[in-house]
């Protein structure tokens, strides 16, 4: 199946009314060609990608199929807008939508060892730049997709106030557009630059294909064997935190609350050769205690 383009991803989103949106569509994305593709992103029609671990409540699809078999199915029923949410009859927010709330097993789950790093990929949809010659809208920061965790095995992440630093994985945030193959062309569009300030006001913007994007995940080291849900976030909205100015860091180092969860995707690792529940490794013959 060939990738999306750019154009027919703008099509339905403008169509549908929706200025914003993204999710994770595999959780452990295998790339043998990964260097290559970033220095020659058009070879993207030709990716050998596969997929060895998927979120919950995916559609069926060709096995080790990356690419989704209806792009609009998935974008009205699969993603979750936080800003949105489904409620319980408290009106609490859940975390994820209905079909990922429990575990799946209509497709295979990530397995994974402590101390491990997966390739999550998600879409991009138009959002991976803030040059307002590309960007849509034009010049927004494209904020920072983040993985949760429960933090034992088969505890769960219910309502979305738990989407949080406490449940932070250190260190799993990278700025939306970090990981994106993108292929940037001359030719222009009909969509004409009107940001205050900008150099190129008035300028009709670049056309370009955002092949791919992909987040680099590295599983806690001190990770108990067993299954273990963890939720896939975009941050994307600024809280009310945010004042203006430097919107803060993108990367791992430090939380980031300005930018505010708008989107996630919840999945599960089965987690191989880790601490067990009394602190006693499994991943060593002779059992040394971890601490």
């Amino acid at each position: 199946m060939k990738l999306i383009q750019l154009t027919t991803l703008a099509a339905s989103l403008f169509a549908s009314g929706v200025l914003s949106h993204s999710w994770a569509v595999c959780v452990d994305t295998v790339v043998p060609n990964k260097a290559e593709l970033e220095k020659n992103p058009s070879s993207m029609s030709n990716d050998k990608e596969t997929c060895k671990g998927y979120p919950r409540g995916l559609p069926s699809r060709p096995a080790g199929s990356v690419h989704s078999p209806d792009w609009v199915w998935e974008s009205s029923n699969y993603l979750y807008d936080l800003d949105n949410p489904e409620v319980d009859d408290k009106g609490k927010a859940y975390a994820c939508r209905a079909l990922q709330r429990k575990s799946t097993t209509n497709l295979p789950i990530t397995k994974a060892k402590p101390g491990e790093t997966i390739l999550i990929r998600y879409y991009g949809n138009g959002h991976s730049t803030s040059n307002p010659l590309y960007a849509n809208p034009q010049g927004r920061d494209p904020g920072v997709v983040r993985v949760y965790w429960a933090g034992a095995p088969n505890k769960e992440i219910v309502y979305a106030e738990d989407l949080n630093e406490g449940k932070w994985v250190k260190g799993a945030q990278q700025a939306f557009e970090k990981g994106a193959i993108i292929e940037y062309k001359e030719s222009r569009t009909g969509v004409t630059i009107t940001k205050e300030g900008d150099p190129n006001k008035g300028q009709k913007q670049k056309e370009w294909k955002e092949w791919a994007n992909y987040m680099a995940f590295t599983i806690p080291k001190d990770i108990q064997t067993g299954r273990h849900m963890m939720v896939w976030t975009w941050a994307w909205s600024y809280s009310h935190n945010f004042k203006g100015g430097d919107v803060g860091p993108k990367d791992g180092s430090k939380y980031n609350s300005n930018f505010k969860n708008s989107y996630s995707t919840c999945f599960d690792i089965e987690i191989e050769g880790g601490a067990k529940s009394d602190g006693w490794s499994t991943s060593s013959p002779c059992l040394h205690p971890t601490y």
